[in-house]
């Protein structure tokens, strides 16, 4: 007995193809938890728009919340940051070239002397930043850019652990680092791996 395929079927399956090739990546960068209440995200429908994979267009976005912050690294050096290229995530151009695979990795590229964090002995810890987006509107703007030694960061650690957390903003933390910060003797801040959903 042969096995037909009914008109249905084919309407499934053009259904099932076409949003997949349409369902946007999730973006990958590292936000530091600046409160010490855990990392925090808006949803994609906040209002955030941001170009992640630097093709000139600004996508929707989930995104970081005002009280925390993504570490970026403004490379053009035109004192704002454009794209993703500027993040650390799975947009960020290693050392070799390559795309890393997540934002973790694109910090442990930067470890000069291989101890497993990013601090005064690596070459690119001054050229580092935390992004505080106070209006979540994706957009770089004067004040938001702070140095790690205005924060009193010190270090940055790269080694993680897996948590694979969703909020209740549709965002996921995938992974758990940490950081030091000069005032804080013995306490650790967290570091979030964060999946942001995107349309």
């Amino acid at each position: 007995m042969r096995n037909e395929m009914k008109i249905g079927d084919v309407s499934r399956i053009k259904y099932f193809f076409t949003t997949a090739s349409t369902t946007a990546p999730r973006r990958d960068p590292l936000i530091l938890d600046l409160d010490k209440d855990g990392t925090e995200t808006i949803g994609v429908d906040a209002g955030a728009y941001f170009d992640h994979d630097a093709n000139g267009f600004a996508e929707q976005t989930g995104w970081v919340s005002p009280d925390d912050g993504l570490l970026v690294r403004d490379i053009n050096g035109n004192g704002t940051i454009d794209t993703g290229r500027e993040l650390f995530g799975d947009n960020t151009i290693l050392k070799d070239g390559t795309l890393a695979t997540d934002g973790l990795k694109a910090l442990a590229d930067l470890d000069d002397n291989n101890d497993n964090k990013i601090d005064s002995q690596d070459a690119a810890f001054s050229q580092l930043k935390v992004w505080k987006d106070t209006n979540s509107d994706g957009i770089s703007q004067a004040g938001e850019l702070k140095t790690l030694n205005e924060l009193g960061i010190k270090s940055l650690n790269t080694t993680y652990t897996v948590t694979n957390i969703t909020d209740s903003t549709g965002n996921t933390q995938t992974h758990q680092a940490t950081y030091a910060c000069k005032k804080a003797f013995g306490e650790e801040f967290l570091t979030g791996r964060l999946l942001l959903a995107n349309v």
